[in-house]
């Protein structure tokens, strides 16, 4: 069991909950993971932000 401590109204309390195993992939494409990242300073490229992909099942 994990703890997690949150704040409420100033008055700091501990909150449990358990964490159960994430099903992986069993085949390529079956589970895509995407991070956002943005908006960001512009750069020589004007590009201010930026998408990932990341396949659950390679790892790549």
């Amino acid at each position: 069991m994990k703890k997690l401590a949150t704040l409420s109204s100033g008055i700091e309390k501990l909150k449990f909950y358990t964490t159960r195993e994430r099903e992986r992939a069993t085949r390529p494409l079956e589970i895509i993971h995407t991070h956002v990242c943005g908006p960001l300073d512009t750069t020589s490229d004007s590009f201010r932000s930026f998408v990932t992909f990341l396949g659950d099942y390679t790892d790549f």
